[in-house]
């Protein structure tokens, strides 16, 4: 296994890569059997340094003050990292502080990522603990300028090199890093820079062929992530486009409901070849109510709604929707008649075995009728309200994303600024909206999600301010 190791730590003002700046970072290439290059300097972060991490560190404020700022050393990270594998003791913070500073210049900075933490816990089993101060100990390596950064980069390098004498090291690394140190596992026409160039954000993903035709689509927590899983095992499914994909495309929706519908609606309208589920309208039977010329509540079954009537379910065929009518009007004690799935002249079949009241031959009025429609018609809704709008998280820090259901049904989701005051009235929400189609597998989805996720809510009537 031929590669360089970029082994590298930093020093920072706090903890939090968003808040927080690197003052301090040094880096040693090493090729597996010596150090070929290496680069260290203090930073100036353009903020002060607290007297904690000067405590920790002896890193001051006056050291720092000459120092180079970050973009006066990107070029040369960059450029000493090069196809080398970012090696780091808790390289999760490490690198999160370096991508943050190259994200703000503008520039994504991508490598694959060695965890020395993770590493030694294989290379060196059964110890009590995996924080580098103790393996210094454990080992007894010399150092004397501890939470400096080439200090503990040397230590790093010198823990490495004990474990690479393992006579097993090279399979450790190569189970560690999958298929990420085997590149030819990936399909012919990806490199593992598409793979890394991937955000690690919520949204959908497509894989596309040499065409640019779609072959897959998928909705991930990460898209970088669940990209990698798809190829780190061979299963069936990956196996049908394992050798065609050549291309990763994606769509960043920071919301998981809108990563979750985006994912429906595009298999419906591009019908991948890889995703079976959701490809057709399977429930293209729709149940609605309305009102009969006698102001008795009726169903009616139809594959297309009548008069903008909400849809409360959805089958996929017409007996099928008969038979769950016939279901309700027997539970709640309607009429088949009113209800329309008897058409004839006279009382309704059932009136005469006491399961009707008698609303098919007026005996029932529809006001007292109506409240049992009422209470079948709530049962069978998906949402407990008809109008509301769910406030989920945006695509970055200062947007919300909002999805909104109208009379029961999916309508439209919209990204907005967090400084906005839209959210105070309902046309003006629409005016952001992105119009959706309805599906019931649109609604389906979000009333999977509304009850299994935190969300905000918000309920308003029809016509009126929220």
């Amino acid at each position: 296994m031929k590669k360089n190791f970029a082994v590298i730590d930093i020093e920072t003002t706090g903890g939090s890569a968003k808040r927080e700046k690197i003052i301090e970072i040094a880096i040693v290439i090493f090729d597996g059997e010596k150090i070929i290059d290496s680069f260290e300097s203090l930073i100036n972060p353009q903020r002060s340094i607290p007297p904690f991490i000067t405590s920790i560190t002896g890193i001051t404020n006056e050291m720092v003050k000459d120092a180079p700022k970050f973009y006066e050393i990107a070029k040369k990270i960059v450029d000493i990292t090069e196809d080398c594998i970012f090696v780091a003791h808790n390289s999760r913070f490490d690198f999160g502080f370096i991508r943050h500073e190259f994200q703000e210049l503008g520039y994504t900075y991508s490598r694959k990522q060695l965890d020395t933490v993770k590493l030694f816990r294989r290379f060196f089993p059964g110890l009590k603990s995996y924080a580098l101060g103790n393996l210094i100990q454990h080992f007894g390596i010399q150092t004397d300028a501890r939470h400096r950064a080439m200090a503990d980069v040397m230590a790093t390098l010198e823990l490495f090199q004990k474990g690479l004498t393992r006579s097993d090291s090279e399979d450790i690394l190569s189970n560690i890093f999958g298929i990420y140190l085997k590149e030819a596992k990936l399909p012919s026409g990806l490199s593992f820079q598409d793979i890394e160039n991937l955000p690690e954000k919520t949204g959908i993903y497509y894989f596309l062929d040499i065409f640019d035709n779609i072959i897959y689509i998928g909705k991930a927590l990460n898209i970088k992530k669940r990209v990698k899983q798809h190829f780190q095992k061979i299963t069936p499914k990956t196996d049908k486009f394992y050798s065609t994909v050549r291309k990763i495309d994606y769509e960043v929706t920071g919301s998981e409901l809108i990563a979750l519908l985006k994912e429906a609606e595009e298999i419906k309208k591009h019908k991948p070849p890889v995703n079976k589920a959701l490809r057709k309208d399977v429930f293209p039977y729709k149940i609605s109510y309305s009102k009969d010329s006698q102001g008795y509540l009726t169903f009616n079954i139809s594959k297309t709604l009548h008069n903008g009537s909400p849809v409360l379910t959805e089958f996929t065929s017409r007996k099928n929707a008969k038979a769950f009518i016939e279901n309700i009007v027997y539970k709640h004690q309607l009429c088949k008649k009113v209800a329309g799935i008897e058409h004839h002249e006279g009382a309704c079949f059932e009136y005469g075995f006491k399961n009707c009241e008698g609303a098919c031959i007026g005996l029932e009025s529809s006001d007292d009728y109506n409240k049992k429609m009422t209470m079948a018609i709530e049962e069978m809704k998906d949402f407990h309200v008809d109008n509301f709008l769910i406030v989920d998280s945006g695509r970055h820090e200062d947007e919300s994303a909002i999805i909104l259901v109208e009379k029961s049904n999916y309508t439209g989701y919209a990204f907005i600024d967090k400084s906005e005051t839209v959210l105070n009235n309902i046309d003006d929400v629409k005016n952001y909206i992105s119009p959706g189609k309805y599906d019931k597998d649109f609604n389906r989805i979000i009333k999977r999600f509304i009850t299994n996720d935190s969300v905000e809510i918000i309920t308003y009537e029809k016509n009126k301010n929220i």
